[in-house]
């Protein structure tokens, strides 16, 4: 591991000494011009300038908004020109592609999860159906296999939909 001075690590991220050595201070490391800097003493001042500059808690989402003002030109009454000023105001947001791509990505798992309650439903139905005539079964039993049936597939129907939902924000989102 080649020694690192104070000095030559502010030559290597572009900073000037005195910086460096302010911000070795404000993360709780006091540190000299000349004075070696470990590993661990980088480590400790990257988390704290991290924690200082939202590097852990980024927003995902961020809107701009901008606004231009321009000048026509428009014929009047009489042949003189009048002049008119139009503001037009944009908004654009982008969000962070991976928090909108870890949910498409739970959406989809609660879908697949749905799918396969909902053929569990089915073939307990369909096996009640088949039970009904022989009466083995009561009717209070068999309807509770209908009302789960009928659930599994509300439930299913609920995933699907959230799935597209998060597809289309997905395809509506912008990366950073």
């Amino acid at each position: 591991m080649a020694d690192t001075t104070v000095e030559k690590l502010a030559t290597e991220v572009g900073k000037s000494v005195e910086r460096l050595i302010e911000q070795f201070s404000q993360a709780g490391i006091k540190k000299g011009q000349a004075d070696k800097v470990t590993e661990a003493e980088k480590q400790q001042l990257l988390d704290y300038l991290k924690k200082q500059h939202g590097g852990e808690n980024a927003p995902t989402k961020m809107t701009l908004q901008r606004k231009t003002v321009s000048t026509l030109s428009v014929a009047g009454n009489g042949g003189q020109s009048k002049d008119v000023k139009v503001e037009v105001r944009k908004t654009r947001t982008f969000v962070k592609r991976d928090a909108n791509e870890a949910t498409l990505k739970a959406e989809e798992e609660a879908k697949a999860e749905a799918e396969a309650l909902y053929t569990e439903a089915q073939a307990d139905l369909k096996r009640t159906t088949e039970l009904k005539s022989s009466g083995a079964l009561s009717n209070q039993q068999i309807q509770r296999y209908i009302t789960a049936a009928q659930s599994a597939k509300a439930r299913l129907e609920a995933a699907k939909a959230r799935l597209k939902t998060q597809e289309l924000r997905l395809a509506q989102s912008l990366v950073l």
